[in-house]
């Protein structure tokens, strides 16, 4: 190594440093400064991973994948690191590449890289399948590691079983987490979400006094500038009052906040509790059919066992165009049907009412089985857009499309309608729950029964039933043999 690249390191080394402090105080907007001054020529191999992490968590994820693509994708490069396989695919995750990072992590050696367990966990928390995300939370916390680490994986875990509905074990670790962090500087911010936490224990208990009691001291712990923390103390603050008092006024108002905020996940789970304190059949419905996730429209089923939503959803007002998206009923639509890919496309667009599509998912369900490249692919997803957009306009639809930050979302208006039913999840069917299936190794390779697809995706057999029966409907899975010898594979494209 010569004089200038031990300057350049060396120079590599202090930033990296420097970032990384800012962003533990919270000064991320100084943090983000820095980092988009980089030059990534400039960048050593040595500390790729390193800048790709800051970024991540500095939430320049585009700039993150620039960084380590050519390491990860570049066929002509040299093999990637575990690390560098590792995160990549955790900046894939937060991109929405879900099935691209799974396959990612699948490859990594867990002696080598441990994280690729965190991240695995982080995936399936997107996908709100949480009883796999806290088998892989406890697959990493029996490795070996720094105490930070350990701690912030295990606050992540109790949130898991919290959102799994095993509050005896959250609870349990919960109090063991406060045991170690409590009185020490370090960890103020995470003891603040440790409280947080708390105070949803008690709550699902009913104790909302101590509920709220908690939810002040984690207000008291969170540093200014951590406005996410700071919304999940307004939101269960919010639920909290409102459940007690039964009135929905508070959640009425956090709503208003959340949509303000762009936080989609917590506007899906503030109606859920808005509907248990009045329950009303028009939002429920809105709630279910604009849910793409099983997990959760399972959850709906046992906490609202008196109700179930209806057979078919319009969205936007009937009127004479009407494009029909209920199984084998295309043909009914009164608009000209679009071509192939642009009706999956626009099915995959009005799937979530809540979280509007980002880059990455789009690109991974429009080209299935392609990589995401952060050079290319934003423009064909853009490209695709243009496409829908001029169909729409040819034949005086009247949707809107519209992009934040990478982010899209169609809006349905007054003279146009969209037909779906709850016969299939919403959109592409059970596309979700299939991509898991084929990025687990234990489903991926060969042969699996129903036994192993259950395990993977943690729901009830009937269910998992029809997501096999709807994979073979749709030729993405054949079956052999009968009866407890049935065993599935996935159909090479």
């Amino acid at each position: 190594m010569n004089v200038q690249d031990s300057l350049e390191m060396a120079a590599n080394s202090i930033l990296v440093e420097q970032v990384n402090s800012l962003l533990r105080r919270g000064e991320a907007e100084a943090a983000i400064a820095e980092l988009t001054k980089l030059n990534i020529a400039d960048i050593s191999q040595d500390h790729a991973v390193s800048f790709a992490n800051l970024c991540r968590r500095a939430g320049l994820v585009s700039l993150g994948l620039k960084i380590l693509n050519p390491m990860v994708r570049d066929s002509s490069n040299r093999k990637p690191t575990h690390a560098e396989r590792a995160e990549y695919a955790a900046l894939l995750y937060r991109n929405g590449s879900i099935t691209e990072a799974l396959q990612l992590l699948n490859q990594c050696s867990v002696k080598e890289a441990p994280e690729s367990l965190l991240y695995k966990a982080f995936c399936s928390v997107d996908q709100w399948n949480f009883s796999q995300a806290v088998t892989n939370f406890e697959a990493y916390l029996e490795k070996p590691l720094p105490e930070y680490q350990k701690n912030l994986a295990l606050v992540n875990y109790a949130s898991s079983l919290l959102a799994a509905e095993d509050l005896k074990k959250a609870n349990q670790q919960l109090d063991l987490v406060i045991q170690q962090m409590e009185g020490r500087d370090e960890y103020q911010r995470l003891l603040g979400n440790v409280y947080e936490l708390k105070a949803q224990c008690l709550f699902q208990t009913g104790s909302f006094e101590q509920c709220r009691a908690w939810l002040k001291k984690a207000r008291a712990n969170i540093p200014e500038g951590f406005a996410n923390d700071s919304l999940y103390i307004e939101k269960w603050t919010a639920i909290c009052v409102a459940t007690e008092t039964n009135a929905a006024a508070p959640i009425l108002e956090f709503q208003k906040l959340a949509r303000q905020k762009r936080h989609w996940e917590s506007l899906r789970e503030a109606l859920f509790y808005e509907l248990k304190i009045k329950f009303d059949q028009k939002k429920f419905d809105y709630l279910y059919f604009g849910t793409p996730f099983e997990v959760f429209r399972q959850r709906l089923d046992r906490h609202f066992p008196k109700f179930q939503a209806s057979g078919d959803y319009l969205i936007g007002k009937a009127g004479k165009l009407r494009l029909d998206l209920r199984p084998g009923r295309i043909k009914e639509s009164t608009v000209p049907i679009p071509s192939k890919s642009l009706e999956t496309l626009f099915r995959i667009l009005i799937e979530d009412f809540f979280r509007p599509q980002n880059t990455g998912e789009l690109f991974s369900r429009i080209f299935p089985g392609q990589f995401f490249d952060p050079n290319s692919s934003p423009l064909r997803v853009r490209q695709q857009m243009l496409r829908l957009r001029k169909w729409a306009i040819d034949n005086s639809i009247d949707c809107q499309i519209g992009e934040n930050k990478g982010f899209y979302r169609l809006r349905v208006n007054d003279n146009f309608s969209v037909q779906i039913s709850r016969l299939n999840s919403v959109g592409t069917g059970y596309h979700r729950e299939i991509e898991l299936l084929k990025s687990h190794p234990d489903t991926s390779a060969d042969l699996f029964n129903m036994r192993s697809a259950q395990k993977v995706l943690g729901l009830s057999s009937a269910t998992v039933q029809r997501i096999l029966k709807w994979g073979l409907d749709e030729r993405r899975l054949e079956r052999s043999g009968k009866g407890r010898q049935t065993f599935y594979r996935f159909i090479s494209v």
